[in-house]
């Protein structure tokens, strides 16, 4: 996987949740087709993609935030998600992940499309950038965690910066096989944090949640 792997962190709390569908043009939000398109160059089996349709999006909201929590699939080898993130009054800010410090053309092409679309060199900083463009910057997270006595021990994130200026973050927990149950009880952990542009290593703000979803067991398996 494109990012080095780390630890499980179980996580307990819950939020009111409500089902929603994030409404944007074909095409300006990514998901795991496109993630495993352009870092892989491998198809999603159609199958896992109709599981992920039918399993739907879930609606948070957190701090200036509201998160759209699809890409949902559990088939006893993996678990995973894909969370795409908006600022929830249409602010215009800069979005990214745990990587304020990294170069914007550090993500691949993804990156350096993401530079273009907002006007700066890809070499710069994601504080760099809001700072030239006098933007507020969040970083974001929303990642998946199951039952350890499921866990593998390892995970998977990374994120892809969308054609409308939101981010989505993809989450996915490796499991031990164990897990033979027809749904599981699974944490989500979300964090918005607001970084100072001058001062990187400082939050101006930092929200975080913990939330319960159940993720419904697929007919079929699939290892990445």
């Amino acid at each position: 996987m494109k990012k080095a792997l780390v630890n499980i962190i179980l996580l307990i709390g819950c939020i009111v949740f409500a089902t929603m569908t994030v409404a944007s043009a074909d095409g300006e939000v990514y998901g795991w087709k496109e993630f495993f398109l352009e870092n892989y160059g491998t198809e999603i089996p159609e199958i896992v993609q109709k599981i992920i349709a039918v399993n739907g999006e879930i609606q948070f909201s957190l701090g200036p935030v509201d998160f759209y929590v699809g890409g949902q699939y559990y088939d006893g080898n993996i678990a995973m998600i894909s969370t795409v993130a908006k600022l929830s009054d249409g602010t215009n800010a800069l979005l990214t992940g745990d990587d304020p410090f990294d170069p914007i053309g550090s993500n691949g092409e993804n990156g350096d499309q993401a530079a273009e679309r907002i006007g700066v060199n890809p070499d710069l900083s994601w504080a760099q950038a809001a700072k030239a463009l006098n933007l507020p910057l969040y970083s974001i997270r929303a990642i998946l965690e199951i039952p350890e006595e499921w866990a593998s021990g390892d995970q998977m994130e990374d994120e892809m910066f969308n054609k409308d200026g939101s981010l989505t973050y993809f989450s996915m927990a490796f499991m031990n096989k164990k897990a033979d149950d027809d749904k599981i009880n699974v944490r989500i952990f979300l964090r918005v944090a607001q970084i100072d542009p001058d001062n990187p290593e400082t939050k101006l703000d930092n929200w975080t949640e913990r939330i319960d979803i159940i993720l419904p067991k697929a007919d079929s398996t699939w290892i990445p």
